[in-house]
């Protein structure tokens, strides 16, 4: 009989220590976070950045993704960012993550910024934070570093022959703010050509233009570019063009753009992008004050130089500049 009353009083103990117990941790640190896209669902960018934030978020967060999908700023865009704060205000999140430029001027601009208590993280974008007025109560972030200056001295490098430089970038709001950037790395205008470029024809007939002025191309921001009858056109078939008229370097911080034929690049890490972003969020929803977290950029540049364009412009760079340099013989 008084084993049995032993054994109950051990059961009751032990009841009411499982009762009184806290939650799981992991249950009580799941935050709701909504991930704003301004680009495609399939571009290499977006694709990168969101495995990125899952294999940094997904233990503790619960994400959702919304792509704006966006080219130009036109009213189908306004659209989706309707859609995409009525997606915020259904799910209520904890915190935002918004990527790149056009994710700011038609998402957390209109919607969120100093307008609800949400913490808001910005990642990828061209422009310098100011142009948005970040950062805000509820907004930090990540600017996009372009690697200009590192890109080009990388490029003089392989090619020490090379002067003057164009800049080619699709004709989109964000042609601007590369701009700036290009202008702050180089304020000596004439040191380079800046070409904004509407199509695939039109990246040829300029860049053709260019060549009796410029001895290398520094390509960004050409993700959406397509052709005259407005079929995408594939970075692949973009260099096979460039490379046949303009014949010299050229030179990307995408590492997309280096594998499909550009000569090399200092790399943009998508994978810094989405780290810096999960990191500054995890913190803001753990307490830390949007004050405590400044705005900053990526730091961490990869060198890439392909293979065969290299040989293709018969090329022999000295062996300590491929010291630490990724090589790819694609496409």
């Amino acid at each position: 009989m008084l084993v049995m009353l032993r054994i109950l009083s051990v059961l009751c103990c032990l009841g009411l220590i499982l009762l009184g117990s806290p939650p799981n941790s992991e249950a009580a640190d799941r935050y709701k976070v909504l991930v704003v896209f301004s680009g495609a669902e399939g571009s290499a960018w977006e694709q990168e950045i969101g495995s990125q934030l899952k294999a940094d978020l997904g233990f503790s967060c619960e994400l959702t993704f919304f792509y704006l999908d966006h080219c130009h700023l036109d009213g189908k865009n306004e659209q989706q960012a309707a859609e995409a704060y009525a997606l915020y205000q259904r799910l209520q999140p904890d915190g935002v993550i918004a990527v790149d430029d056009a994710a700011q001027t038609l998402f957390v601009l209109p919607y969120l910024k100093d307008k609800v208590s949400t913490p808001v993280v910005f990642t990828g974008i061209y422009a310098d934070p100011e142009k948005f007025g970040y950062p805000a109560s509820n907004v930090t972030g990540v600017r996009r570093h372009l690697f200009i200056d590192e890109n080009i001295a990388f490029s003089r490098q392989l090619y020490p022959q090379a002067r003057n430089f164009a800049v080619v970038t699709e004709d989109t709001p964000c042609a601007e703010f590369i701009l700036q950037q290009v202008i702050h790395s180089y304020p000596q205008a004439g040191l380079f050509s800046f070409l904004k470029v509407t199509s695939l024809e039109d990246m040829v007939q300029k860049v053709s233009s260019v060549k009796p002025v410029a001895d290398l191309l520094l390509l960004l921001s050409l993700d959406g570019l397509s052709d005259e009858s407005g079929r995408k056109v594939s970075y692949p078939e973009m260099l096979a063009q460039v490379n046949e008229v303009f014949a010299g370097p050229t030179a990307s911080p995408d590492e997309a753009l280096v594998r499909a034929g550009a000569l090399s690049g200092v790399l943009v890490s998508s994978t810094e992008a989405g780290q810096r972003a999960g990191a500054m969020l995890l913190n803001l929803l753990r307490g830390t004050a949007v004050s405590n977290i400044p705005v900053t950029r990526n730091y961490r540049g990869t060198r890439m130089i392909n293979v065969k364009t290299l040989t293709e412009l018969g090329l022999n760079p000295d062996p300590l500049t491929l010291r630490g340099t990724k090589l790819v013989t694609m496409p």
